[in-house]
């Protein structure tokens, strides 16, 4: 399945699933914890699924590690830019820099995991 996909699909669906992470910023962080709940509820389902169907854990790995090292870190580190909240009207200045340096790296984390997902996950 993940062949049949170029790089940039994935990398096109991990921007909208990251903006509503990031749009906590705005929202007073309602939608970050929306996003970080399903996100983590959607992921252990997954893993739920593929055990109960008889997955073990060397494909499971396979599967899962080549996109999960970049994309996950990338989801974590866009929840806490959401998280930021009311926080960023207090030192405006400083709070934007390191925003923009955290969503850079958030950026460059999804198209790591994009290309990842497109030529090396294994489907289960």
């Amino acid at each position: 399945m993940a062949a049949n996909f170029p790089w940039t699909y994935y990398f096109l669906h991990n921007i909208e699933s990251v903006a509503m992470g990031i749009s906590g910023v705005i929202f007073f962080g309602v939608p970050t914890i929306i996003f970080l709940c399903s996100n983590g509820m959607i992921f252990g389902a997954a893993l739920g699924e593929a055990l109960v169907r008889g997955a073990t854990m060397t494909q499971l790995i396979r599967s899962f590690a080549p996109n999960g090292i970049f994309e996950i870190p990338a989801m974590i580190l866009a929840g806490e830019i959401g998280l930021y909240g009311l926080s960023i009207y207090q030192h405006p200045r400083i709070k934007f820099i390191a925003i923009v340096a955290r969503i850079l790296i958030v950026l460059i984390l999804l198209v790591l995991a994009a290309f990842a997902e497109s030529f090396l996950s294994k489907p289960i």
